[in-house]
């Protein structure tokens, strides 16, 4: 039940979609999407509202750039953004919030800025 199904369609290539207050999914390419923290850990800006640049997600706020395999930004003292299993399936993008992609020790520090910000 934890499972989101986005229609392809809802998602076009080069944007950005919020799935809940937590996480959004990215549409990088015509086959490729991710799921992702919606807060950037620099500022708590909404990715929501930033856009896609090749395989980075950009922060709208101060255009900092998201690796969209690692979720890890050039500033390396900043958390990566959560990434949680996501793949297209036929015309869906199906997410599965409960597997992370990426778990490394910051998952402390992404929990804590899911709580300030639900």
């Amino acid at each position: 039940g934890d499972r989101f199904e986005v229609p392809l369609a809802d998602v076009p290539v080069g944007e950005i979609k919020a799935l809940s207050g937590a996480l959004c999914v990215a549409r990088l390419a015509a086959d490729k999407a991710v799921a992702l923290s919606r807060r950037c850990p620099h500022a708590f800006g909404d990715l929501v509202n930033g856009w896609v640049e090749g395989n980075d997600v950009v922060c709208p706020w101060h255009n900092l750039p998201y690796d969209a395999d690692t979720g890890q930004s050039p500033c390396k003292s900043l958390p990566k953004l959560k990434k949680v299993a996501c793949e297209i399936v036929g015309d869906k993008i199906v997410i599965d919030p409960t597997v992370t992609l990426n778990r490394t020790s910051d998952d402390e520090i992404l929990a804590e800025v899911e709580e300030a910000t639900a």
